[in-house]
């Protein structure tokens, strides 16, 4: 399971992206809750909490970017991370 992480995460954070970049706000949270959900599960807490932060505390799609940029970093470093221990 932990090998799929980098290209669901990847595949995620692409179509969160494409959302915002769409101005299409309620898909990129539905995406991000996805990504929430398989990080929870997987105990990747920071990855949990930078998805769940576009999801539940993003207003408008304006403020998405800065959220994005947090995801982004998120993702890369937990990918990272993964493949130290692996």
């Amino acid at each position: 399971m932990l090998d799929e992480v980098p290209s669901e995460a990847g595949q995620c954070l692409s179509e969160v992206r494409k959302a915002i970049s769409a101005g299409d706000l309620t898909q990129a949270k539905r995406i991000a809750h996805r990504l929430k959900g398989m990080a929870g599960n997987l105990g990747a807490t920071r990855l949990a909490e930078a998805a769940r932060n576009l999801e539940i505390d993003t207003p408008a799609a304006e403020a998405a970017m800065t959220k994005l940029e947090d995801l982004e970093r998120t993702v890369n470093e937990t990918i990272t991370e993964l493949r130290l221990i692996a």
